[in-house]
């Protein structure tokens, strides 16, 4: 999507262009941009790859969106930001490389314009659930799974385990009852999660209606 030239040495387009293209592996993109084996022009965790031979950027679309479909939505993934150009070949024919909207250039996307954070909605989390996104770390859901299951999930998101306490009541034995934060919140990497497990029957447990940390 843009303004560009269609061709190299075309005019750029009165109207807003856009084509249907490819997104392109970071592989591939490490190809073409670095011909030769001095060339470092590809970082993987800050650029995108999109395009092909017939169907990319020119010259006058920089910084035009990337966008994908997911699940009938759209979403910007990247911003055109470079191709690769030399004396034998004018660069309007080739993948062009995208600054890519994820992780902290998201997160100074979404500082400047506060706007982004607060239309992001419910996405699917890194630990595979449901939950709403923003900077930060998102609380992984551990409800339904065992005490073990739960600690790794916790972890794994870089939080750390807070306090667990335990209800004996015979229901689901061994398995989280209630967590705090709750799944989807947001919450900064220094945030302790504190799940409320049920005991397993040869588990250590109180009476009846009481709780104690673990």
């Amino acid at each position: 999507m843009g303004y560009g030239e269609t061709c190299m040495g075309c005019p750029t387009s009165p109207v807003l262009l856009t084509a249907n293209t490819v997104l392109v592996s970071d592989d591939d993109m490490s190809d073409e941009m670095n011909p030769l084996p001095f060339m470092d022009n590809w970082i993987p965790s800050l650029m995108i790859g999109g395009g092909s031979s017939t169907t990319t950027t020119c010259r006058g679309d920089s910084g035009a969106p990337l966008i994908v479909h997911r699940q009938g939505v759209a979403v910007e993934v990247g911003l055109d930001s470079f191709g690769y150009a030399s004396l034998f070949d004018n660069g309007c024919d080739n993948p062009d490389a995208f600054t890519e909207l994820s992780g902290p250039q998201l997160a100074w996307v979404a500082n400047i314009v506060p706007q982004v954070a607060a239309n992001w909605g419910t996405c699917i989390a890194a630990d595979g659930f449901a939950g709403t996104t923003y900077v930060g770390v998102t609380m992984p859901n551990l409800l339904g799974r065992d005490e073990a299951s739960a600690r790794a999930a916790i972890t794994g998101s870089g939080l750390t385990v807070g306090t667990v306490s335990h209800r004996n009541d015979c229901v689901d034995p061994g398995n989280v009852e209630t967590q705090n934060p709750s799944a989807g919140d947001r919450r900064s990497r220094e945030a302790r999660l504190l799940p409320l497990l049920k005991p397993s029957q040869d588990g250590e447990v109180t009476s009846p209606g009481r709780e104690h940390s673990a």
